[in-house]
């Protein structure tokens, strides 16, 4: 049984005795506080494109650029560590690396930006030619397509937990968010996004 603005003691304590199931809004729920915070808010959806090259000195001297796929690795002159190009694109997502300093400033559409990694010691990349040069920088190039969209949530009691659905529509799908905190015990979220088919 629902009901859009609660029920009374009288009416709780009925549906109770025959068993039926009550749910009410989140307004009598002062431990939900994640969905008190949700009201009203607006979700930010940045999706990442990633690219990069490698500023690379060949050994007769001469300095050249290197398109680098993610699998490609820097190896160290004594050939006993390696880190993939892949590795340094995905640190550019890691907050310990960068913060939110791409979510907090990409735009709505797109926006440009980059990265750069010079190696702490020396490195050598394996050209598409065979040649073997030493890493002198890696440009990693981030395009981002940006949206922020306001949040429709929507909050109900049941049994002792407030479970909260929050949907927003944006870049072409739907971001969808559940929150489940119960009066006794460690708040739960799940979030995704589903993309539709660009136009």
């Amino acid at each position: 049984m629902w009901s859009a603005s609660g029920l009374t003691d009288a009416a709780a304590r009925k549906a109770a005795a025959l068993k039926i199931a009550v749910v009410t809004p989140a307004d009598d729920a002062p431990w939900a506080a994640i969905a008190r915070r949700m009201q009203n808010s607006i979700v930010q959806l940045v999706l990442s494109n990633l690219a990069s090259v490698v500023d690379v000195q060949l050994p007769d001297g001469t300095r050249t650029w290197w398109d680098a796929r993610p699998q490609t690795l820097l190896t160290t002159m004594d050939g006993t560590r390696c880190c993939s190009i892949g590795r340094l694109q995905q640190m550019t997502k890691e907050p310990d690396m960068f913060g939110n300093l791409i979510l907090d400033s990409a735009p709505d559409g797109k926006g440009p930006f980059h990265a750069v990694f010079e190696p702490p010691e020396p490195c050598t990349v394996t050209g598409p030619d065979g040649l073997v040069g030493e890493v002198l920088r890696v440009l990693i190039d981030i395009k981002t397509q940006g949206k922020h969209s306001p949040l429709e949530v929507r909050s109900a009691l049941h049994n002792g937990e407030v479970t909260t659905l929050a949907e927003a529509q944006m870049l072409g799908g739907a971001f969808r968010c559940v929150i489940r905190e119960p009066q006794n015990g460690q708040p739960s979220l799940a979030a995704t996004h589903s993309p539709g088919r660009q136009s």
